[in-house]
């Protein structure tokens, strides 16, 4: 039959794209207007908006919803906010409305169930895609939910970007400079949250063992050193994350957790047989353990330091605190 050929060719293209395809991509594929006309008419496809179809029988589910509504803003709309980071596949962010970013000139544009956020400023560096989704690219996507988000939330985004590899930190400084100027929503919250964290980032080296530090402030147990050297039972120095010296005891973070290799885990199990011949007991933690259960964390700590507390002279941080009536 006629134009068969390029109709199987179109659902190919479409089934990259969540069954979606555009009416420039029907053009492309030698569709013409009134075989796509009669293609709808018949059911075989299904328009979405002005110009978005979808394949009548592909499966139906969040992402293609999100590129329908990217595609019917025009080629300068992108995914973004929690949309985009979900996308990304930041840390404990969960599907919600789909939330687009378009040119101020088109501030009037609405798309149902949407939220449309506008900009004066979009560059070539601010785009990603992922899969065929254009989106805001992770730094552009967290500096925008630095508008909406609590400090707190905040940071546990750029903590599990920067250990996904989805942000890095200079990049990150360096792209916020750019836009300080601008007045942008958010700059200011994320200037300020980073600010705040260079001081840290000098005495825990990284985003784990500075989430690990701040979990010790919040329970007010007594502070640790970072980094702390102890000599191995083979004569080798090794460097514990966060030691109490004078307690003989510290504590290891395990970034890998149960994505560990056989050698990482290994290495790990040597080097703590090592600590214990030197009478230095280390408990282990996994990023899972510290960011999803953090009580549990600090009473293992807890339980620890009371354990070791006899070895030197009675210290007040051990004793329960006995608040005043």
């Amino acid at each position: 039959m006629s134009g068969q050929t390029e109709l199987r060719a179109l659902v190919d293209s479409a089934s990259k794209s969540h069954g979606l395809f555009t009416r420039q991509d029907a053009y492309r594929h030698n569709v013409s207007r009134q075989r796509l006309h009669s293609l709808t008419q018949r059911g075989v496809v299904e328009q979405l908006s002005h110009g978005v179809f979808r394949v009548a029988g592909s499966p139906a589910s969040w992402e293609q919803r999100v590129l329908a509504t990217v595609w019917a803003g025009g080629p300068d709309c992108v995914a973004t906010g929690t949309t985009a980071a979900v996308l990304h596949g930041f840390d404990g962010v969960r599907r919600g409305p789909v939330e687009v970013l378009v040119p101020a000139s088109r501030r009037d544009w609405k798309f149902a169930n949407a939220v449309v956020h506008t900009t004066t400023s979009m560059l070539e560096i601010d785009r990603a895609v992922v899969g065929s989704i254009p989106v805001t690219d992770p730094i552009r996507t967290w500096l925008l939910l630095a508008a909406t988000l609590q400090p707190r939330r905040l940071e546990e985004l750029l903590d599990a970007a920067e250990r996904d590899g989805l942000i890095q930190r200079r990049e990150l400084m360096a792209r916020l400079d750019g836009l300080r100027a601008s007045g942008r929503n958010g700059v200011g919250v994320a200037a300020t949250l980073l600010e705040s964290r260079e001081c840290v980032a000098e005495i825990a080296q990284s985003v784990l063992e500075r989430r690990f530090a701040r979990l010790l402030i919040l329970a007010e147990l007594p502070g640790a050193r970072a980094q702390h050297p102890v000599r191995r039972g083979d004569g080798r120095m090794a460097y514990i994350d966060y030691a109490w010296p004078e307690l003989r005891c510290g504590v290891e973070l395990d970034g890998h957790g149960a994505h560990a290799t056989r050698a990482q885990r290994s290495n790990d199990n040597r080097r703590h047989r090592e600590l214990l011949r030197v009478d230095f007991e280390i408990i282990r933690f996994t990023w899972e353990e510290v960011t999803r259960t953090p009580e549990l964390v600090v009473a293992s700590v807890r339980s620890m330091l009371q354990r070791h507390s006899n070895r030197v002279e009675p210290n007040p941080f051990l004793q329960p605190s006995v608040k005043k009536p």
